[in-house]
């Protein structure tokens, strides 16, 4: 069972800095950041995840 809780875990991860992309893009890096840390997200995640946020995802 415990590959459920991190499966589920990585999607509420997803969810979180798919917003936090979108709050970057309408608030600026000042909101995206606060939003990642009050979910907790760890500094270099939040790192990669507000330099990489211009590029384009993959479609999965």
């Amino acid at each position: 069972m415990e590959g459920n809780t991190e499966r589920r875990h990585d999607l509420q991860l997803r969810a979180i800095i798919d917003q936090a992309i979108e709050f970057k893009n309408s608030l600026g890096t000042g909101g995206a950041v606060s939003f990642l840390v009050e979910h907790h997200v760890p500094p270099p995640l939040l790192q990669r995840v507000l330099m990489s946020a211009a590029a384009p995802r993959a479609q999965e």
